[in-house]
């Protein structure tokens, strides 16, 4: 069978991509033919007229290739909604099944979190209602999102199928383990208590939960404890003030060293739609995560003191962190059921052969 993705990355996939959709790409072409044109990493300008017209650009060489193949494609998969719109337009025009990953989650739930503008929000729900129509199945990555459609009253719920993100764990079991010798490679004091929270500021709730880290959490945790380190992984805006027990450390090549070499993952941030893979990479680690009980209800499958520190609110996220700095031992044991619940329900190559099921019936349900 011969799928067609747009975008297309073939890339070397790298712990740091999010990618499940790279990933996904190369577990299909080794049993099928993949095709598509290369994605563009981006448009080579802040003009916003400028980027909009190489956008378009792009988007009609897509169109163009995809008529040229249309007798070799199977199936076409899209991924965002803006491609989810060329996909589904091609998709008309050669007759081809086509499966929308809408990857961020519910796209109003999205919107709303990043507070976009009404007419930008207004465009994405035109293109989610148009691409539903055509789609043959929709991906969401929690039943959350699923229920928000419903709430919403999706015309196309019956469309909307479940697939989570996940993590490919070979990348997780190749890094370092050692915590003591990946904190003498890091430079990290080893006598410590690490705290490591990871995000690129660029989005929204990163860098607000990163800011208050810095500026609301560290020093509640300053007053009570002498030797806390605070790690803020990631590119971004840092705060006029760092607070002196926090490192905001830039990019990282590798964050499951910084991840293995802490105690504690603290994921603060305020997410109502997808799942965090930040989360996700934090119980692959087999380390203990703090998270919002928002966030943690996008699972589905997370037990507050089992294998997740669950807070309602931002103080008692606070009093959560102390509490798990005072019993090591049982965070411990949170940590290992994390890996476990990982290994379950979030391994990448276990969904990968879902998702390629779903495309084989797609296909099959077509003819």
């Amino acid at each position: 069978m011969t799928f067609f993705v747009i975008p297309l990355s073939q890339k070397e996939y790298s712990q740091n991509d999010f990618l499940q959709p790279i990933f996904l790409v190369n577990e299909l072409s080794k049993n099928h033919f993949v095709i598509g044109v290369e994605k563009i990493p981006n448009f080579g300008t802040s003009n916003a007229f400028s980027m909009y017209l190489r956008l378009l650009s792009y988007f009609l060489k897509i169109f163009i290739y995809g008529i040229k193949q249309r007798k070799n494609i199977d199936i076409i998969y899209c991924i965002y909604p803006a491609y989810g719109l060329i996909g589904a337009i091609i998709s008309l025009a050669i007759k081809k099944p086509c499966i929308w990953d809408t990857n961020e989650g519910n796209l109003l739930a999205h919107c709303q979190l990043l507070k976009t503008s009404f007419f930008f929000t207004w465009i994405h729900l035109i293109i989610e209602k148009f691409v539903g129509k055509i789609s043959c199945a929709i991906l969401v990555p929690s039943e959350m999102d699923r229920s928000l459609y419903i709430k919403q009253n999706f015309k196309y719920i019956n469309k909307v199928i479940v697939v989570p993100y996940g993590i490919n764990l070979s990348f997780v079991d190749e890094t370092e383990t050692d915590k003591h010798a990946l904190r003498k490679k890091l430079n990290i004091d080893p006598y410590k208590n690490v705290l490591v929270y990871t995000g690129k500021r660029e989005y929204l709730p990163n860098k607000e939960a990163a800011f208050w880290i810095n500026d609301e959490l560290a020093p509640r945790l300053a007053q009570k404890y002498d030797d806390i380190q605070i790690l803020i992984l990631g590119s971004g805006d840092v705060p006029h003030y760092v607070h002196p027990i926090v490192t905001f450390t830039g990019f990282v090549p590798n964050v499951y060293e910084y991840i293995l070499a802490s105690d504690l993952c603290i994921v603060p941030y305020l997410l109502n739609t997808g799942i965090s893979l930040k989360v996700l990479d934090g119980m692959a680690c087999s380390r203990p995560v703090i998270t919002m009980s928002v966030v943690a209800e996008l699972f589905g499958n997370l037990i507050d003191n089992e294998n997740i520190i669950i807070a309602k609110d931002r103080e008692d996220f606070i009093n959560k962190t102390i509490w798990a700095l005072q019993y090591p031992e049982i965070i411990h044991e949170i940590g290992v059921n994390a890996r476990k619940t990982v290994e379950s329900f979030y391994n990448l190559k276990s969904i990968a052969k879902n998702i390629e099921c779903l495309f084989e019936s797609c296909i099959n349900n077509k003819k």
